[in-house]
Order: structure tokens, then C-alpha cells, then sequence
């Protein structure tokens, strides 16, 4: 507790800055970065979903990922029907 004149505590005491606006902008920044991986992550999952689809579709399985180095490579040796073939020429990957 502080006695006296208050104008001469109040010259004494700093005062310190605000920092709302610089506490938030990494947070705002951290926040982006959260939203374009999840964005990202859900293209990836799009993308496999397609591939392990396109995989069923010529009645094959598999139990690991169709993404790894393995199952592209088994994906790579499917014979394709014609539709399926144009789609993977699509994704720049793949030539008929």
C-alpha cells in the first residue's frame, strides 16, 4: 500500500505498454499456419482415398498405404480401364 500525494505516486509508478496487439499477432500467425496444414491434410487424405478407390476398382487390396513407394508401384502396374487411365494421366503422374 502506498501513503501519500497521489500525482507523486502516480510519477513514480512505470507504466507499462500495452501489448494486446503484440500478444495477438502470433497467435493470428499461429492460427494460419494450423488452418493451411489442416487444409493440406485433408487434400492428402482426398488424394489417398482416390488412389485406394481406384485401386479397388481393379479389385485390388492391399494392407499397406497406396502412397508409400510400395503401393505406388503397385498401382503403377494395374491395368487400368480407359476412364481410369485418363484420370490418371490428369494427375500429371501417370502416362497412358
Amino acid at each position: 500500500m502506498w501513503m501519500g500525494d497521489p500525482d507523486e505516486i502516480k510519477a513514480k509508478c512505470v507504466r507499462k505498454p500495452k501489448t494486446d496487439r503484440d500478444d495477438a499477432k502470433p497467435l493470428r500467425d499461429l492460427r494460419q499456419l494450423l488452418w493451411h496444414r489442416h487444409r493440406l491434410v485433408q487434400m492428402r487424405t482426398r488424394i489417398m482415398n482416390q488412389l485406394q478407390a481406384l485401386a479397388m476398382n481393379e479389385n485390388k487390396r492391399w494392407k499397406g498405404k497406396p502412397g508409400s513407394e510400395a503401393g505406388r508401384a503397385a498401382l503403377e502396374k494395374l491395368p487400368l480401364a480407359f476412364w481410369a487411365s485418363r484420370r490418371q494421366s490428369c494427375w500429371g503422374g501417370w502416362t497412358e
